[in-house]
């Protein structure tokens, strides 16, 4: 049963693109979740006691992920089943605070942080796959019958029928791969030449059209512009937060809190009943403190020399992974409104340091 797991695994051809369609119906089902719950008042679905909670959807979702691939071929499938897979986990994640608590109380306070968390470490799985390493003939192989299944449901255009004949010639190179494998790749690229391509998808022809359009839009001048005016912004917000919290603290510490105090305290999303509250503020103005700092000066340092690309890139990851799981205890929707804008940032500064944008 378990003799072909002891072989190295394969990671799929299109591992990458699954992911990030999970990755988005697992962001979009959470945020839409709860801005709907929120806007009409977190209604129940059922009577006479009987609740049916968004989580059973979700298990519902995550099953028919499941089931489809097993059943079905084809990259198609493989994309619905992502994307349901991602929507489904992104419902059942969201009620964790009824999961975790006797008393389901779904506004338990860490449970937006355990589902960020859950959605980081969906995010970094992206990463690790995406950064790819090297490949053997079988893996090569094994991704250009991939493609050959693409070809037969008409799923295969100019740039997958090149990197069909890539991935074959790869093989056919690989001076450590047994002989039977040389051949299996030989036989394979004679007959490439013959291979029907198809015109490219609806949405794939979309994908690419906005990457064309971003290209143009986003040149390189204008996206180094951005890039400061961005983590100018969001390093002077962080400072902002920094002061508002500070100055509540202050305010706060003879145990008298005037109308501005308990205005700031709403917008700084903070709750100083109790020492535990207290201590969660200093460290979160604290890092945030940090975080804004160091942005505001790679934000100078982008200015001054174009330099400073990868303090910028660290520091949003400090952010992204540190400073928002603090933020979403009290307060989700701005968090997530940061960690969106952080992302955006982030992509935009790996984007430039790989020399992306036009001239």
């Amino acid at each position: 049963m378990f003799e072909g797991l002891r072989r190295r695994l394969v990671q799929r051809g299109d591992a990458v693109v699954y992911l990030r369609w999970m990755l988005a119906g697992f962001a979009v089902s959470v945020l839409a979740t709860r801005a709907y719950l929120a806007a009409t008042g977190y209604p129940q679905v059922g009577g006479g006691g009987l609740h049916i909670s968004h989580a059973l959807w979700g298990g519902l979702l995550l099953f028919v992920a499941a089931l489809l691939p097993l059943v079905l071929s084809g990259r198609r499938v493989s994309r619905v089943a992502a994307v349901l897979a991602g929507v489904g986990a992104g419902l059942f994640i969201d009620e964790v605070g009824k999961l975790i608590t006797q008393d389901n109380d779904y506004f338990f306070p860490a449970a937006a942080p355990i589902v960020y968390a859950v959605f980081l470490l969906a995010v970094l799985a992206y990463v690790q796959v995406r950064s790819g390493r090297k490949r053997s003939a079988r893996d090569e192989l094994h991704r250009a019958f991939g493609d050959l299944g693409a070809m037969l449901d008409g799923d295969l255009d100019q740039k997958g029928k090149d990197d069909l004949d890539r991935r074959l010639r790869v093989a056919a190179g690989d001076k450590d791969a047994p002989p039977h494998l040389h051949r299996l790749a030989g036989l394979l690229q004679d007959y490439v030449p013959d291979v029907a391509v198809s015109e490219p998808g609806r949405l794939r022809r979309w994908g690419r059209r906005l990457s064309d359009l971003a290209g143009r839009v986003f040149t390189r001048p204008r996206l180094r512009v951005l890039l400061i005016a961005g983590l100018a912004l969001s390093g002077a917000a962080a400072l902002a937060d920094l002061a508002a919290v500070a100055y509540v603290l202050l305010d706060s510490w003879d145990g008298r809190t005037g109308s501005l105090t308990a205005r700031l305290q709403r917008v700084a999303g903070i709750d100083l009943k109790g020492s535990g509250g207290v201590v969660l503020v200093l460290v979160r103005a604290l890092l945030d403190g940090v975080a804004g700092a160091l942005l505001l000066f790679a934000a100078f340092l982008l200015f001054a020399r174009d330099a400073g690309l990868a303090l910028a890139q660290y520091s949003l990851l400090f952010m992204v992974c540190v400073v928002d799981l603090l933020v979403f205890y009290s307060e989700q929707f701005a968090a997530a409104t940061s960690a969106i804008v952080e992302f955006t940032l982030l992509v935009g500064v790996r984007r430039y340091r790989g020399g992306g944008g036009g001239g």
